[in-house]
């Protein structure tokens, strides 16, 4: 499939509810990743030299990503189990203006696994 190519999906008929759960599943995996990097720059921090107010500054804020992409992954799983049945989308539009190939797939439904296509390439996707 070339890098300008929809998923074979239906992407114009989705319903509200899945594409919402969707992009809640991309929050909820963004959450985690910005979890494992506060992890990983509190570590540094305990095993170098006092930290600067601008770095103590940095790792509170990436806290604060983290939490608000935790409480916007919670509401958006609240709100997609709410939505009517037959609220459906068009999200061809949407799915074609997303420059990453996997969050481009992964939106519209591809339920490929990404994490062989991520190794392929050391984790870089150029675009």
């Amino acid at each position: 499939m070339s890098k300008k190519e929809l998923p074979a999906n239906d992407v114009t008929n989705v319903s509200m509810s899945t594409v919402l759960s969707r992009i809640e599943a991309e929050i909820r995996e963004l959450a985690d990743q910005s979890r494992a990097f506060q992890a990983e720059a509190g570590s540094l921090l305990v095993s170098e030299k006092p930290a600067s107010a601008q770095t103590a500054t940095a790792i509170q804020s990436l806290d604060a990503l983290t939490q608000k992409l935790d409480c916007l992954s919670t509401y958006l799983e609240q709100i997609s189990a709410q939505a009517p049945a037959g609220w459906l989308l068009d999200i061809q539009a949407a799915i074609s203006a997303i420059a990453l190939e996997e969050l481009k797939h992964k939106l519209s439904g591809d339920e490929t696994d990404w994490s062989d296509v991520a190794k392929a390439s050391n984790g870089c996707e150029f675009f």
